[in-house]
Order: structure tokens, then C-alpha cells, then sequence
């Protein structure tokens, strides 16, 4: 009978949109939106800047276009937008921050 328990306790499977992964993961780390369309816009975008800036430069961007974000969780936002869309630059973000490069 110990098998019933595991069955009842098994993690369903999902197999949600990298849209809707993107925005699950926003309301984990407590960032709110007023459009999904228009913030996963803005993700993609990210990812279109991420070859030619740092990820703290993003991280900046991001404070600027929405001066009310607080910087972690513009740095989420980023980190999130990457993973969920442009994870092949992951190891770029990691890099920027192991090379010591801060958001001020």
C-alpha cells in the first residue's frame, strides 16, 4: 500500500509555455505586472540586449524603465528573462558576476 502514497503524493506533470514559466517564475519572486503581453515583451528584449551588454548594465536598464523596481527584484526580472528565454547566455551571467561586476 505504500505505493498509493507515493502516487498520491507524486508531483503531476506540466508542460506550461516558456510564457507562462516566465510569468509563474514573476510571481515567485513577488514581481507584479499590469500586462503579461507587454512584460514578456520586455523579456524578449532582454535577451536581445544581454550579447552586447553586461548583465549588471541590464540590471540597470531594467531600474530605469521601471524606476519603482527595487534591485533585487529588477535583477530577478533579468535573471528570470534570460533563463526563460535565452538560457544559452546563463554562463554569461554567471561569468559577469563571478568577475566581480555590480549593479550601483
Amino acid at each position: 500500500m505504500w505505493w498509493l502514497l507515493l502516487l498520491l503524493f507524486a508531483p503531476i506533470a506540466h508542460s506550461e509555455s516558456p510564457d507562462e514559466l516566465f510569468l509563474l517564475q514573476l510571481y515567485a519572486d513577488g514581481i507584479t505586472y499590469s500586462n503579461a503581453p507587454d512584460i514578456i515583451g520586455y523579456a524578449h528584449g532582454v535577451c536581445a540586449e544581454i550579447p552586447s551588454y553586461s548583465f549588471p548594465t541590464i540590471v540597470s536598464m531594467i531600474r530605469h524603465d521601471f524606476p519603482s523596481l527595487p534591485l533585487q527584484a529588477a535583477d530577478r526580472l533579468a535573471a528570470d528573462s534570460i533563463l526563460v528565454y535565452c538560457p544559452n547566455y546563463a554562463t554569461k551571467v554567471i561569468e559577469d558576476r563571478l568577475n566581480g561586476q555590480t549593479v550601483h
